[in-house]
């Protein structure tokens, strides 16, 4: 496909979860190949960017569909977006979430609009 813009790749890494494994070789070492290595998970971590349900609950009550300005799609047509991106240590927290529709979601990734959190109500601003 070749490259792609790093927003876009900021945009797609928004919507992936990541989920990390520790995996070891089997005790008695039974399994090896040269083709495909048996191993054994030793732990399987949570993808936590997934938003639980009583933080999407909030979300959505407080949000009341896409925040985007002058855009009027229900809570039902969006997502929850981290205002400090996930992979950069952003929490899945209602203080770091705005609800927003997928073209006003991917404007944002794309186009650098500022969000915050202004007396609890999901602020989305114009590029400076």
């Amino acid at each position: 496909m070749g490259p792609i813009h790093p927003e876009t790749a900021r945009r797609i890494a928004c919507d992936a979860v990541r989920t990390v494994m520790t995996v070891a070789p089997p005790a008695d070492g039974a399994g090896w190949t040269t083709i495909r290595p048996r191993v054994m998970p030793l732990s399987v971590g949570r993808a936590a960017r997934i938003i639980p349900p009583h933080i999407r609950t909030a979300l959505r009550l407080r949000d009341q569909g896409c925040r985007f300005p002058g855009c009027d799609r229900p809570p039902g047509w969006t997502d929850g977006h981290h205002i400090v991106h996930w992979p950069d240590g952003g929490r899945t927290e209602l203080d770091n979430l705005v609800s927003l529709c997928r073209p006003h979601h991917r404007r944002v990734h794309e186009q650098g609009w500022r969000i915050h959190i202004a007396d609890g109500i999901a602020v989305v601003e114009p590029p400076p």
